[in-house]
């Protein structure tokens, strides 16, 4: 919708378009990004926090995805773990490009497939590709 808005062009209160952006970010989402990106940096919660000169319970509750992260704090960690927002903000938004682009003429669970990896971790990720495997196999009869 908020999209729908931007495109057209349509009048629109921009104050509201921002607390509907807002409200649809899926935090924990993000925080399982920026957990994922932390360890691939091999990285503790406490030497982020301290990096970032905030608490630990608090960088914790930003990673948990029940404290919003503001902007400057945002920018603060993409700089801190050498990441990018697209990175970190893939399947956090409806609005928001996937970061795997399924083929129009792909099947329904191929597309349900690809939207759902962009909201997993990286060890989610890895989980899947086992299981995949293992099925890959088993012989068709």
């Amino acid at each position: 919708m908020a999209q729908d808005m931007l495109e057209n062009g349509d009048a629109c209160d921009y104050r509201l378009l921002k607390r509907q952006l807002q409200a649809d970010i899926d935090y924990r989402i993000l925080g399982q990004h920026m957990q994922a990106a932390r360890k691939k940096r091999g990285m503790t919660q406490a030497a982020v926090a301290e990096k970032m000169k905030v608490g630990t319970k608090y960088y914790s509750a930003i990673e948990s995805g029940t404290v919003k992260i503001s902007l400057y704090r945002f920018i603060q960690f993409i700089c801190l773990m050498g990441t990018t927002a697209d990175q970190l903000l893939m399947g956090c938004h409806a609005d928001y490009p996937p970061s795997h682009q399924c083929p129009d003429d792909a099947s329904d669970d191929r597309k349900a497939i690809y939207a759902l990896m962009d909201q997993c971790t990286e060890d989610q990720i890895k989980a899947l590709r086992i299981i995949i495997d293992g099925l890959m196999t088993i012989r068709k009869p």
